[in-house]
């Protein structure tokens, strides 16, 4: 139904563009108030839902975080990538929010149980740390 509501989309979701995407989501976000999911049963829901595909990161990807909320749980072997205990979202993207401390400041105030990643310019090195208190900017001023 939302495809084809949006007769401009390719036709294979392999080529579709974020654009793409939140064109579907917008013409989907007026349909589901609608559906009957109660008449439903749960294998019928449970069987038409599809993950989120766009990625959260353009440093890291599932098998990175699968690594890393491995280390945080101080596991010996890695978490499957479809076993993550753990969503990771994306708070800060340097390109999109700035590179300053300001910036840093503005979203991670008080925030807990961060990751922060970050990639060498010019490398394949990425390089990051895990804090499970958060950072309390008060305290570093």
């Amino acid at each position: 139904m939302g495809i084809a509501q949006n007769p401009g989309l390719p036709s294979d979701s392999e080529n579709w563009t974020h654009e793409n995407f939140l064109a579907l989501k917008t013409t989907l976000q007026n349909c589901l108030p609608h559906i009957r999911y109660f008449q439903m049963s749960g294998d019928d829901i449970f069987n038409n839902t599809t993950r989120n595909t766009e990625p959260f990161s353009t440093v890291i990807n599932e098998a990175h975080a699968a690594e890393i909320a491995s280390w945080v749980d101080k596991k010996e072997n890695t978490y499957s990538l479809t076993n993550i205990p753990y969503e990771f979202k994306l708070l800060l993207r340097g390109t999109r929010d700035g590179f300053t401390a300001d910036s840093f400041w503005k979203l991670r105030d008080k925030q807990r149980q961060l990751i922060v990643v970050m990639k060498v310019k010019g490398t394949d090195e990425i390089l990051g740390g895990y804090n499970p208190i958060g950072w309390d900017k008060s305290v570093y001023h």
